[in-house]
């Protein structure tokens, strides 16, 4: 791909993926934020602005790649690897690169991770009445109301870890008001946990209708809050059957097992069934790690009163308490069935995981065992659509073009929008809904850029990627109802701006295919509305019909791959102007021609073909050569002003056609120019045919001399 196509992408990828992140920014909140929304702005700007005026080449343009770059694409992986380090305990690593990360993402709201990682470590490492005593202060004092409350936060988590109700108790009274709590709703977990614990069942419910019902609930990233808020007032007034229903053994949720089975343990031991209840907490013991000293010292404080005696416990008004717990299952039923950005582990969506892999060996394979991805007749013999193999009869093309790719940009780019949004949707549909829609939007995305791209090659996962966002699209507009609603109009709004977005480069960029796009679309919304509408037996028998036939037609594909013989397909036939000439399916008409000039050339090598009309004969080159055969080989050299030149094998060119051949660069390539008389007698014209073909170009001059004889006007 040229270098300046590829700045010209990346420019692309630079406007279209700020301007998204503005989006989100605006739409979450840019409180704390402001001078890094601006700073993305302005990249996006600029961007957009040489972008506009055509200077892709302007010095600037590595500028604003770099800018995104620091400001985007390195503080991702800095902040997986931060995660990663505070799991590992590792939090003086975590807050050094969390700093690192407030550098390089000036405004972004970072210092307050800091902020946090550095309250973490000193709750560790130091006293806590003192470390309490500390951030109760800073909170008294704090002017930012947004970080005032994440350090009332921290207090109250912290003496909830330690298991000092009454203290929070008495905290919440002072500092923590009803509508703090309305807008945090981590905060109001913390004092659900306190009631539960201290057995206040009225004040748990009256909690939690605040943080239902407050504008923090509200929050794009709230949901993970939200579902540990409902699971704690579930679990404390007693509704055993309903967690066990939604948390037990094969639901589908990413809650962890430890908690899950805590949470089962408290809802049996608040309904009165102690040894039930004992059971589920000595399963969460069997599964912590010996890091939870905190969730240790939990559960057997609870395993001391299941000793001391289990009563049920219920609610002074049970008629609200009823409202709300059947409002909240309900709920909690969507929140753990609704599918994730980031998915659990590998191990929930193993399909996804499974393409994006084959891509990637695919590529792999390519670049060692050929002439690399990027070489079309690697591509080719690979599997490419290939516009007149197709044609004549290779429709197995249409399925194999979608493994392939043609750059480390391209795989990279096609690869991770695979794995973003693969992962997403098959948590919605399935993994063998996925693998149908994946294929059948390939299929569909690479027949509609057969029929009306201009290039003859096509490869990519695009398609099948631009399939996914169809799927997921309509998958979420006919879920009204299953997911909460609220998360269901985001992601619905966030799919129609990315898959606008991701249009608009194509219209510009011209090695990018807006048909296979446009199709591949097409193909996974249509999909995906006919394997999720049609439910019960008549739609498992749909998917497995439809599961069978992407086996079968992929088994089709592999089978057309192995047995494909690119020199026995039917020759196409090309036209420029009012010339037209067969060749075969790998041979390719060249941009450019005219009325007098047909040009092409053979896509699995470097041979070429040229044809031209000279004009009207007065004493043709013909005449010459044929003339010239009566006087040997010299007076063909001196015509054609080079030496040596050979004579054409008896028989090759067609009547009324004499030509002579000669060797280049010394024995790597052949050349051959012939001459013949064409049209009506008495206005026939002289056309020129030169052959550029690779080595003696044995096979090349057969494939010349047809094109020769098919020659028309």
């Amino acid at each position: 791909m040229p270098s300046q196509v590829v700045i010209r992408l990346l420019l692309w990828a630079v406007a279209l993926n700020a301007g998204l992140m503005l989006v989100m920014l605006w739409w979450r909140g840019l409180r704390g934020r402001y001078g890094y929304a601006a700073l993305l702005a302005l990249d996006a700007a600029v961007a957009g602005y040489l972008l506009a005026v055509g200077q892709s080449q302007h010095a600037l343009a590595v500028v604003v790649i770099g800018v995104f770059m620091f400001l985007v694409v390195v503080p991702v992986g800095l902040g997986w690897v931060t995660n990663l380090a505070v799991r590992r305990g590792r939090l003086d690593l975590a807050e050094r690169l969390t700093g690192l990360r407030e550098l390089l993402q000036p405004g972004a709201g970072v210092g307050r991770d800091r902020e946090l990682l550095r309250i973490v470590r000193q709750i560790q490492t130091q006293d806590t009445d003192e470390i309490l005593s500390q951030l109760a202060e800073r909170a008294a004092h704090e002017e930012d109301p947004e970080l005032q409350g994440l350090l009332h936060e921290q207090v109250m988590t912290l003496l909830v870890l330690q298991r000092r109700w009454d203290d929070c108790l008495e905290y919440a009274t002072e500092h923590i008001t009803p509508h703090l709590v309305a807008a945090r709703p981590r905060l109001g977990a913390a004092l659900i946990r306190v009631h539960g614990e201290v057995g206040d069942l009225d004040a748990v419910v009256r909690t939690m209708y605040l943080v239902e019902g407050g504008t923090g609930a509200r929050a794009p990233d709230s949901g993970d809050v939200l579902l540990h808020c409902r699971v704690m007032v579930l679990a404390f007034c007693g509704q055993w059957e309903v967690l066990d229903r939604l948390l037990g053994e094969g639901s589908r949720t990413a809650m962890e097992p430890k908690i899950r089975h805590f949470w089962r343990g408290v809802a049996l031991q608040q309904a009165g069934h102690g040894s039930r209840a004992a059971e589920q907490y000595r399963l969460a013991l069997e599964r912590l790690s010996p890091r939870d000293v905190r969730a240790r010292e939990t559960i057997e404080g609870r395993l001391a009163g299941l000793a001391r005696g289990c009563a049920p416990v219920y609610p002074s008004d049970p008629d609200q308490a009823e409202r709300l717990l059947a409002a909240l299952g309900e709920r909690l039923e969507q929140a753990l069935t609704r599918p994730r950005l980031r998915a659990g582990s590998w191990r929930s969506t193993p399909a996804t995981v499974g393409l994006a892999v084959l891509n990637v060996v695919i590529f792999g394979a390519m670049e060692l065992l050929g002439r690399g991805a990027s070489d079309s007749a690697t591509l080719i013999r690979a599997g490419a659509s290939l516009t007149q193999a197709v044609n004549a009869g290779e429709y197995w093309r249409l399925g194999t073009a979608m493994f392939l790719h043609a750059t480390w940009l391209h795989l990279a780019v096609n690869v991770f929008m695979l794995w973003f949004l693969g992962r997403f949707y098959e948590q919605l549909v399935g993994g063998v809904r996925f693998c149908v829609v994946y294929v059948g939007a390939g299929v569909a995305g690479n027949l509609a850029s057969h029929l009306w791209r201009t290039g003859p090659v096509s490869v990519g996962a695009s398609s099948s990627i631009f399939g996914i966002l169809g799927g997921a699209l309509v998958v979420l507009l006919l879920s009204r109802g299953r997911v909460p609603e609220s998360w269901r109009r985001s992601m619905v709004f966030v799919l129609v701006l990315v898959i606008v977005l991701n249009f608009l480069p194509g219209l510009d960029v011209k090695v990018i295919d807006n048909y296979a796009h446009l199709g591949g679309l097409f193909g996974g919304a249509v999909l995906s509305a006919l394997l999720f509408h049609v439910q019960g037996r008549a739609g498992r028998w749909l998917v497995a019909t439809a599961g069978l036939a992407c086996v079968v037609g992929l088994g089709y594909c592999a089978w057309g791959l192995a047995t494909s013989d690119l020199d026995g397909l039917a020759w196409a036939r090309s036209r420029q102007g009012s010339v037209q000439v067969s060749h075969p399916a790998s041979w390719v008409l060249a941009p450019g021609g005219g009325p007098r000039k047909i040009e092409l050339f053979d896509l699995l090598g470097r041979d070429q073909v040229v044809i031209l009309r000279v004009g009207p004969a007065a004493f043709s080159t013909v005449e010459k050569l044929l003339r010239a055969r009566q006087g040997g080989l010299d007076a063909q050299a001196n015509l054609s002003g080079a030496t040596p030149a050979r004579p054409l094998p008896p028989g090759l060119l067609p009547r009324g056609w004499a030509g002579f051949r000669r060797s280049r660069r010394g024995g790597r390539y052949t050349e051959v120019r012939a001459f013949g008389l064409l049209g009506p007698a008495g206005r026939r014209e002289e056309w020129q045919a030169l052959l550029f073909a690779e080595g003696s170009g044995a096979h090349a001059l057969e494939v010349f001399s047809r094109m020769l004889r098919s020659l028309r006007l």
